[in-house]
């Protein structure tokens, strides 16, 4: 975590404010290596675990595009010196809150000390692919899409 004027304002918060915000966990995802002989199928992601706090609320009408973060998405908030090992949330990956899965579209905030980072999270969609190989093997891929990259199944 980042030091502000010598001091660790991100910890401060996190075991100040910590135990009084719901349990979250944040799904980090990382694109793995294509299989050899199969370029078009895609690459294995590796997923890793990241206990947390936070807490979310409603999305403020500045961070709204109408594109990539819409009006029916929830601003999910998250103390960064609650997140296990360190992690930062980004694009792409998944929390979880409040009984519920959301995929994190955007950081639509983030202060200078990193003792929050405020996410835009909207529901996944599930897609099936299906592909051939050249051997001619067929392959079915289930993937969590964004409605952003898939607008045909929103």
């Amino acid at each position: 975590m980042p030091r502000l004027f010598g001091k660790d304002i991100a910890g401060e918060i996190g075991r100040k404010l910590g135990e009084h915000l719901l349990p979250a966990v944040l799904h980090k995802i990382t694109p793995g290596e294509r299989m050899p002989g199969m370029l078009a199928s895609g690459t294995n992601a590796t997923v890793t675990t990241h206990t947390c706090r936070g807490f979310t609320a409603a999305l403020e009408q500045r961070h709204v595009d109408g594109d990539l973060v819409k009006r029916t998405d929830t601003m999910v908030v998250l103390l960064g010196a609650t997140i296990a090992g360190g992690a930062i949330p980004a694009a792409g990956d998944r929390v979880e809150i409040e009984g519920k899965t959301r995929a994190v579209v955007a950081v639509v905030d983030r202060d200078p000390a990193a003792a929050t980072h405020a996410l835009a999270a909207g529901r996944d969609h599930t897609v099936v692919l299906v592909h051939r190989s050249a051997n001619d093997r067929q392959t079915v891929t289930f993937l969590a899409a964004r409605r952003a990259n898939y607008p045909c199944f929103t």
